[in-house]
């Protein structure tokens, strides 16, 4: 060991030493995907991988955490309580949304890298294939309470209830001609629908929920949900959209697998369905609140939870979500929400690591205290997990299970 850090520190010494030199100008010229000395020479394989080591182990003072903006609550009450009870400085945040923070946390190895991940779903499998494709082999799942996704609206509008069949018909870029020449359309649109013969889809034509069902509301359709970054947007997509328009017959004849997803799942544009980037929560509820009466808002359950004075709950397939209703799984739009945490970057007892923390983060973060009922996330809206999901994330937090999709 001590002669590998000789030979990694006499060839940083001589690659800074070499400055602006003629040989530094030429090797800046070399291919971008090889290295080179400072004389122009390929690295050996040697130096190569301990200039790989040096950095992976290059340590930072703080563990960054990187996700889900509708955890940002949770993350930063778990932050902040671990900081307290340990001493350590409090964890960076970043809320760029669950999608885009899988894909940094699974980019690599090293400080340059996340540590953890805040997830409001579950890592999928081609994700999980991406972090091992990186190195990443070791990563650490953590569940860690129940969520669900609503509809709200402003307090005082018209509450109605809504299904996911309703939601795809309002909310998809084109719709089934033949469920057009079915419902309340005004006659132009009506008479457009007929022209189309031989065609299955047609540019969604409704503008107001009464086009849709006779039962709902004469309101103009106005939705604001998360963009495509965002896990909230994934669990829409999948459970909501695809929820709604499966049992159609012209979804059906679709022969291919993917093109059903797309077709369910490309949504129309403002002013029917508007998207509010990372963090969205709060951006969502402002639009709620100032934009027409009737705009409805696409939320987590903790979000409503924090503004039921300003906000009322739609009714989805005439349930609503309570506490109750979601640990006992009685409402359907309920989700397990995740962090991840990346065990190469966990400091060993010489002190080699990327960063100090990450055992002492999950043993808090999985502490009854803070994931039971009445816990630190319980009252910040988040429905605990049944007892035996606790212990078992309590366990594989102790033994510092790997996952494996």
């Amino acid at each position: 060991m001590w002669g590998l850090k000789k030979y990694l520190g006499i060839a940083l010494a001589t690659a800074l030493m070499a400055g602006a030199s003629p040989a530094s100008a030429q090797a800046q010229q070399k291919p971008a995907e090889e290295q080179y000395t400072a004389q122009g020479l390929p690295l050996s394989p040697m130096l190569r991988d301990a200039l790989a080591i040096q950095d992976a182990k290059a340590a930072r003072d703080r563990v960054r955490i990187v996700g889900s903006s509708s955890m940002a609550v949770f993350t930063e009450a778990v932050a902040k309580d671990v900081a307290a009870r340990t001493g350590m400085l409090a964890p960076t945040i970043e809320t760029s949304g669950t999608r885009e923070g899988i894909r940094t946390f699974c980019a690599g190895i090293g400080a340059a890298f996340p540590d953890i991940i805040a997830a409001s779903r579950r890592m999928t499998k081609s994700e999980y294939t991406a972090c091992l494709d990186n190195g990443i082999a070791d990563i650490i799942e953590v569940p860690v309470g129940l969520d669900a996704v609503l509809l709200v609206t402003e307090k005082g509008d018209p509450v109605f209830g809504l299904s996911p069949r309703h939601i795809y018909l309002a909310l998809a870029a084109e719709v089934p001609r033949d469920v057009v020449l079915a419902s309340n359309v005004p006659p132009d649109v009506a008479r457009s629908a007929r022209l189309l013969t031989g065609e299955d889809f047609m540019e969604n034509p409704f503008k107001r929920w009464s086009e849709i069902d006779g039962k709902l509301p004469d309101l103009n359709i106005r939705v604001w949900g998360p963009s495509v970054a965002s896990g909230t947007r994934d669990f829409v997509d999948r459970v909501l959209m695809e929820g709604g328009c499966r049992h159609f017959k012209a979804i059906r004849s679709i022969p291919a697998a993917a093109e059903r997803v797309v077709q369910c799942t490309t949504m129309r544009e403002a002013p029917y369905f508007n998207t509010a980037q990372e963090p969205f929560t709060e951006k969502v509820i402002a639009a709620v609140m100032e934009d027409d009466p009737g705009t409805l808002g696409i939320v987590t359950f903790d979000t409503y939870d924090r503004f039921q004075t300003v906000l009322d709950q739609l009714p989805m397939m005439d349930l609503i979500a309570t506490e109750d209703s979601i640990a006992r799984g009685e409402f359907p739009f309920r989700r397990h929400v995740y962090y991840y945490v990346k065990r190469a970057h966990m400091r060993n007892a010489q002190g080699e690591g990327v960063v100090r923390g990450l055992r002492e983060f999950m043993a808090n973060l999985t502490r009854e205290e803070v994931i039971g009922p009445g816990g630190l996330l319980d009252k910040r809206g988040l429905v605990p997990l049944p007892d035996a999901e606790r212990a078992a994330a309590r366990q594989n937090v102790g033994i510092l299970k790997r996952l494996e999709r």
